[in-house]
């Protein structure tokens, strides 16, 4: 440990300064991010994608998401990671001062190697794996080999020698040790390299990496420069036309374009004969880069000793700000003159011009301004609008200040010139145009103008507050289209031949081509990360950039269709927030934005690695959204992620969830997923980052999940397959069937056995229930006979009463007398015709039984003193039936209630009203006769029949009558039972 951190330190002591040098889009993953600890030694990629990387605090795993971490407590012989390596099969190799290990993603298998001179284990330093998979590790002293679990030790040609690095290729071996001299195995045979450095004969220069490009070449690190092998021998490398000497390197690596990474302080590109440092300045870390490597994406990664992770993805992008030389980082306005001198506007730090290399500040008499617009005319001739300030016109070494009331307004928005030379200007209250010499205001109203465009021969397009406006030959008018473009709030204007880009507040970008119409929109929903559109520029290329509110954003046409790619902080977008109008570019091609936090450069012919999915990999399953816990359920593991093989589960365990991820270590966010399930009749779904799945109620069957992957604008696609089974249940199988049927026929006996005795013991219960109705019809025809015969003998000895009074000779009276008499004896027969008539089906109409009772009451009151009036709606009745008993105990207690009324009440008038509402029938008899106090009256077989009668039908009476006041009885009852028809 001491020999790394002080060769470590050392390396720090070097520096290289610049006086100017931009950000490089390098981005940076520690410990807040996960990794177990920032001091990297080493890192590996396995065959899933995975980087692995070894810290002195453990060993991390990243999927391109987030880091899963192991230590002691997980199978670790020691926390401090010295070096790592996977080899073909998948295992992961680890080294460190306790001796090597492998990992085979469920289990830990360690090698201790000692030797005669120390029975304890020395600090392995380095692990390689050659092409037949064989595993070369070093220690200070000694090199060992392990094949198939065993460990061989190799004889070197020399003792008493430091090891400092190891490079298996093909059938040769190169040693490198710590006073210069590089040995070299081939066939067994041993010789001796040197370093060549003219002037020095075998130059003694410590070697500290040893590596060998996918072309052949083999290079050296060592603290003193950069070598290669030429010619058996080891000759320095030039760049710049020099030899690299006098830089302490101590990791290499070469990346996917063929240039060579050294780490140092800081690192180094070697690129076409040409080296670049890169370091805190611009970007990077002054600490020493101990390892790197490429990834399968083509990814540079680097690790720091302290400042974890760096990922290099391409430097199509590049950063200036206050780190750079830039006073103010927010830059709000930028422009390009003819020769490329860029202006740069800032918040509140003035005016800024940056050319060949050199940033300067440009005094126009004031210090902290808010530069809102720009408009080069020459490369020291620009227009300057100001918030606040009004206009300048900085020409040369004067300087000029238009404001109000010059011009109509000292808030300036935009500034425009168009292919005629003229000076368009925006401000807050409405436009303006500078030409020979003048400024003339344009009729466009009292609104904000935001931007200008030429659309055609003294034809500019204006988008203002209240919509786009089009200037043409003197006049403006509204620019309408039909489109969403009409209802959109315009920021930002481009032409791009025909076609009309504008940029949105509230929807993101719409596109208009000017000839045919033909638009579309691209917003959040989309591809945009964000609807509020501040700035849009073309490049050489045909494409369409543009600057909103959260990132960058490229649009390419493909077969007619927009296709976006986002840019943001993982690719080197320091400032998420742009700036409005503040994009220009220049005469080599490049693009530069304003933002909030500096003023970001884009090369756009620059490659830049997009994210690609290495492998998807199936992360975990879920049973209703628990881990699988019964071992039962499954054969074996995953070695990573320890996902079940060969799953056959219960057909109760049937709500799953699928969780799987692709791996990609720089575009985890830009991968698309689409699924579907082999056994269900289901469709492949559609592409989204949604990368779990949930499905229930799976029924029992054999299953496949298809999972596939790609980036959001790549075309290679990963995929995965997952069979399982969900065990179909024994109910459901043909022993089952048998079982059953077998049982059905010894169910079938049972029943019927059980079925020939219920049926006697039902025969026997109807007989015994036929008696008891026999005894209940017994009562109720008592019942009915009382109320029959009764009443009608009772009327019989009141005329009889009436006949005595009138003896003598026979009169017309008397004969009347004697006439009623006779009737009442035929009414008590009618009685009994009555009960006849309730016994006949088809008297049980409910309209039927109604006109029965109010014939009764017409027959009853007619030659009496007493009129009787029946009032009711027929319509619904006849969609009733009433049963035999109900039928008979409504006549019979409308009868009685009448026979009452008429014997007692002393009435001239006696009514029956009937209603039906919500299949509940309502009956009320009054009349205007004498009334009596219901409390106080006998209570009489007549009245305990009504309310006999009244629970038999399940319903309610009342009766209500007051001395002097007649009497009014009301009968209500649920009907339950329709007429058919």
């Amino acid at each position: 440990m001491l020999y790394s951190r002080v060769w470590l330190m050392m390396i720090l002591c070097v520096c290289v300064s610049s006086a100017y040098a931009q950000h490089y889009p390098f981005y940076n993953l520690g410990v807040e991010n996960g990794l177990i600890q920032s001091q990297v030694t080493s890192m590996a990629q396995d065959k899933e994608g995975h980087l692995w990387v070894g810290t002195y605090g453990g060993v991390s795993r990243y999927d391109g998401n987030s880091f899963t971490n192991y230590t002691v407590r997980k199978g670790l012989l020691s926390n401090t990671i010295q070096t790592i390596a996977t080899d073909k099969n998948d295992n992961l190799w680890i080294g460190g001062p306790k001796g090597l290990s492998r990992y085979d993603g469920k289990n830990f298998q360690h090698y201790l190697f000692e030797t005669p001179e120390n029975n304890s284990s020395d600090q392995l330093r380095e692990i390689k794996v050659a092409g037949d998979n064989t595993i070369w590790c070093y220690t200070n002293s000694n090199v060992y080999t392990v094949r198939d679990g065993k460990t061989q030790k190799v004889t070197l040609p020399d003792t008493g020698i430091v090891v400092t690095s190891i490079l298996p290729y093909n059938d040769t071996l190169l040693v490198s040790t710590n006073n210069g001299k590089i040995f070299r195995r081939i066939n067994n045979n041993w010789d001796t390299l040197y370093y060549h450095i003219p002037g020095l004969v075998r130059a003694p220069l410590f070697t500290t990496e040893m590596y060998r490009t996918t072309s052949g070449h083999v290079y050296v690190a060592s603290r003193s420069g950069f070598f290669e092998f030429v010619n058996d021998t080891i000759k320095a490398v030039r760049a710049d036309g020099k030899p690299i000497y006098n830089i302490p390197f101590i990791s290499i690596a070469e990346d996917n374009e063929g240039a060579i990474w050294l780490g140092s302080a800081g690192a180094y590109r070697i690129k076409n004969g040409k080296m670049e440092h890169f370091n805190r300045e611009n970007g990077f870390s002054d600490n020493a880069i101990t390892s790197i490597i490429t990834d399968n994406e083509g990814n540079v990664w680097f690790g720091s000793d302290g400042q974890g992770l760096y990922r290099f993805s391409g430097s199509r992008f590049s950063i200036m700000d206050e780190s750079t030389g830039l006073a103010s980082e927010q830059v709000v306005s930028v422009a390009s003159t003819p020769k490329g001198r860029i202006y740069i506007g800032t918040y509140v730090d003035g005016l800024y011009s940056f050319y060949n290399n050199q940033i300067n500040k440009v005094p126009f008499g004031h210090s902290n301004v808010y530069i809102t617009s720009l408009a080069p005319i020459g490369e020291n001739d620009v227009w300057i609008g100001t918030n606040g300030l009004g206009l300048w016109h900085l020409k040369g070494g004067e300087r000029v200040n238009h404001h109000r009331p010059e011009i109509m307004s000292n808030t300036i928005i935009s500034l425009y010139k168009d292919t005629s030379g003229r000076l368009w200007i925006g401000t807050g209250y409405g436009a303006m145009v500078y030409k020979n010499g003048k400024f003339e205001n344009i009729d466009a109203g009292t609104v904000g103008i935001m931007s200008f465009v030429t659309i055609g021969q003294d034809s500019v397009l204006m988008a203002t507050s209240s919509g786009l406006q089009l200037y043409h030959d003197g006049s403006v008018t509204p620019f309408t289209t039909g489109t969403p473009m009409d209802k959109s709030g315009p920021q930002c204007l481009a032409v791009q031949g025909r076609n009309l880009w504008v940029g949105t507040r509230d929807n993101g970008i719409v596109y208009y081509n000017l000839d045919n119409g033909k638009h579309f929109v691209l917003n959040n929903d989309n591809g945009l990360q964000s609807d509020f559109i501040y700035n849009i520029i073309e490049d050489n290329n045909k494409n369409i950039w543009v600057g909103t509110g959260f990132g960058i954003h490229k649009i390419e046409m493909r077969n007619g269709q927009p296709e976006v790619t986002f840019y943001g902080k993982e690719q080197g977008i320091k400032g998420m927030e742009s700036n409005h109008n503040a994009a220009t570019k220049t005469p080599d091609g490049s693009l530069w934005f304003g933002t909030m936090k500096g003023l970001v450069h884009i090369d756009p012919e620059e490659q830049l690695q997009q994210p690609s999915p290495t492998n998807i990999v199936l992360q975990s399953i879920k049973l209703f959204g628990d881990d699988i816990s019964d071992t039962t359920y499954y054969d074996s593991t995953n070695k990573w992620y320890g996902v079940p093989y060969e799953l056959h589960l219960p057909y109760k365990k049937n709500n799953i969830t699928f969780t799987f991820r692709g791996i990609s270590l720089s575009g985890a966010d830009r991968l698309l997923y689409r699924y579907r399930m082999q056994g269900l009749e289901a469709p492949v779904s559609d592409w989204t980052n949604l990368n779990s799945i949930t499905y229930s109620a799976l029924p029992p069957g054999k299953y496949k999940l298809h999972v596939e992957c790609k980036a959001t604008n790549g075309d290679e696609i990963k995929s995965l397959t997952y069979p399982f089974e969900i065990i179909t249940p024994f109910h459901k199988t043909r022993w089952f069937s048998i079982g059953i049927l077998a049982l059905c026929i010894l169910a079938g006996i049972t029943i019927q056995y059980i079925l020939n005795v219920r049926k006697q013991n039902r025969l026997a219960l109807v007989e015994k229930l036929r008696r008891e109705e026999q005894a209940k019809v017994r009562q109720r025809t008592a019942e009915d006979f009382h109320d029959e015969v009764g009443n009608k003998l009772t009327r019989i000895n009141v005329l009889t009463n009436v006949l005595k009074q009138k003896l003598g000779p026979p009169s017309p009276d008397t004969s009347k007398i004697i006439n009623q008499i006779q009737e009442n004896t035929q009414l008590l027969y009618s009685g009994t015709r009555d009960i006849l008539w309730s016994l006949q089906p088809e008297n049980d109409n409910l309209l039927e039984i109604v006109h029965r009772i109010r014939d009764f009451g017409t027959d009853l009151f007619d030659n009496t003193n007493t009129a009787f009036k029946y009032l009711g709606a027929d319509t619904a009745l006849h969609s009733y039936k009433l049963p035999l008993d109900m039928s008979r105990n409504l006549v019979m207690i409308c009868k009685e209630a009448m026979n009452n009324a008429l014997k007692y009440s002393g009435a001239t008038e006696v009514k029956l009203q009937v209603s039906l509402k919500d299949d509940i029938l309502h009956l009320m008899l009054s009349d205007n006769g004498t009334g009596f106090n219901v409390n106080e009256v006998t209570r009489g077989n007549g009245l305990n029949n009504m309310r006999n009668r009244t629970k038999r039908l399940d319903g309610k009476l009342y009766i209500d009558s007051k001395q002097g006041s007649g009497t009014s009885i009301n009968l209500h009852f649920k009907l339950k039972e329709r007429a058919s028809k």
